[in-house]
C-alpha cells in the first residue's frame, strides 16, 4: 500500500486514498478511471466522474458537473460528504476527510486555466533564449546561481514544455512527462516522509527523461531540454543520497 498511497498523493492530493478505495482496487472492484489515481492528475470531469461512481453509485443522487457550474459542484459534494466519517490519511498520518474540498477545487480549477501565472503567463519569457527559459525554471532570480528547490521544479517543469515553451517543437512523447501538483508537498507530517514523496516523484520523473528511454529522432532543441531536465534531477538526487539518515 505505501507504494500507491504516495503515487495517488502526488497527482491528486484531494483525495484520502483509505484503506476502503485500497480494499476495492486489490479486489479488482474498480473502474479504469479509479486505477489510474496513481498515474495523472484527474481533470474536472475526472473527478466528477469518480465521486459519482465512488460516493454515488445507484443513489438517486444529482450531482452539477463542474464545467456546467463549479459552484454548485463543490456545494453538492460538500452536502453529499457532511455525514462521511473521517479516514486515516497514510500520507499526512492523521484522520482526514475523504476528500480536501480546497484541494479540489483548485485542482479543478487547473481544468479551466492556467494555475502558475508567474510561469505560464509571464509575456516577458517570450523575448528569452531557449537557455535562459531553462535557466529561470532551473535557478533563482535574480543572478539565477542558486538552484529551486526540488519540490517546485517537479512541479513547474510544465512551464518549459511546449506548447507553454514555443522555443522547442511539440511532440506528442512531451505529454508523457508526469506533472505532479504542488499541494502534494504541503502538510506533511514530517521530513521523513516529505523526502520519501519527493523521491518517489523524482524517480517517476527520471523515468521519462533518462537519456536511453528517449527518442532517438529529438531536435536540438528538445535533447537540450531534456538532458538539462535530467542533470537538475540528478544534482538533487546526489543532494539528497548525500543527507544523514
Amino acid at each position: 500500500r505505501t507504494h500507491l498511497k504516495m503515487e495517488v498523493h502526488l497527482h491528486n492530493p484531494w483525495l484520502t486514498y483509505g484503506l476502503g478505495i485500497h480494499r476495492l482496487r486489490e479486489a479488482c472492484l474498480t473502474s479504469v478511471l479509479l486505477g489510474k489515481l496513481g498515474e495523472k492528475a484527474f481533470n474536472a470531469d475526472d473527478i466528477y466522474n469518480f465521486c459519482q461512481e465512488f460516493f454515488i453509485g445507484e443513489k438517486e443522487i444529482e450531482l452539477t458537473p463542474p464545467h456546467i457550474s463549479l459552484d454548485a459542484f463543490m456545494t453538492g459534494l460538500n452536502q453529499l460528504l457532511k455525514d462521511e466519517n473521517t479516514q486515516w490519511n497514510p500520507v499526512k498520518k492523521k484522520r482526514t476527510p475523504w476528500i480536501d474540498m480546497q484541494q479540489l477545487e483548485r485542482q479543478c480549477q487547473q481544468t479551466f486555466g492556467p494555475d502558475n501565472p508567474t510561469k505560464e503567463a509571464d509575456e516577458s519569457s517570450q523575448d528569452l533564449t531557449l537557455v535562459e527559459t531553462i535557466q529561470r525554471w532551473s535557478h533563482k532570480a535574480p543572478d539565477y546561481k542558486r538552484s529551486h528547490d526540488l519540490q517546485d521544479l517537479l512541479c513547474t517543469v510544465r512551464s518549459i514544455l511546449p506548447p507553454i515553451n514555443t522555443k522547442v517543437e511539440p511532440r506528442a512523447y512531451f505529454n508523457k512527462v508526469p506533472i505532479f501538483s504542488k499541494e502534494a508537498f504541503g502538510g506533511i507530517s514530517g521530513d521523513e516522509e516529505l523526502n520519501e514523496l519527493l523521491k518517489r516523484a523524482m524517480r517517476k520523473m527520471k523515468f521519462f527523461v533518462r537519456p536511453d528511454k528517449l527518442p532517438t529522432d529529438l531536435t536540438d532543441s528538445q535533447t537540450l531540454l531534456f538532458e538539462t531536465i535530467w542533470d537538475v534531477i540528478q544534482e538533487h538526487e546526489i543532494i539528497m543520497n548525500a543527507l544523514p539518515k
